[in-house]
């Protein structure tokens, strides 16, 4: 169960999907912040090996979804983002394959990790 401190994060991503062949839904998870004292350790630990961690700007991230018919609802997610999370980076798994996993992560109000989960079909 997703501590009360990231309700309304979780709100804000409630129904909401990445566009791509797939529009997968967003996905709240937490993890430790230790033994992943970065962003990039707390993702890379759930990455195959094989696959390729790549780092992009929030406005990249965001400046896509400009463009898109939900464009007002991931404007708001990210003030929610930025009201809920500290030290945000977003990170593309598998770039350059068919399935990426999109995390965007921070450091929630306890000091745990919290991410944003999707996926994103790229043919």
């Amino acid at each position: 169960m997703l501590a009360d401190d990231l309700k309304e994060l979780r709100e804000a991503a409630e129904g909401l999907e990445y566009p791509s062949e797939s529009d997968a839904p967003f996905e709240i998870i937490r993890w430790p912040a230790k033994p992943h004292k970065s962003a990039l350790q707390a993702v890379a630990a759930r990455a195959d090996r094989r696959e390729q961690v790549e780092e992009v700007s929030e406005d990249q991230f965001f400046g896509d979804l400009q463009r898109t018919e939900d464009a007002g609802r991931f404007a708001q997610l990210r003030q929610m983002m930025h009201r809920t999370l500290s030290d945000i980076h977003i990170f593309r798994v598998g770039a350059g394959s068919v399935r990426v996993t999109i995390y965007i992560i921070g450091k929630a109000a306890r000091g745990d990790w919290a991410a944003l989960r999707t996926v994103s079909i790229e043919t």
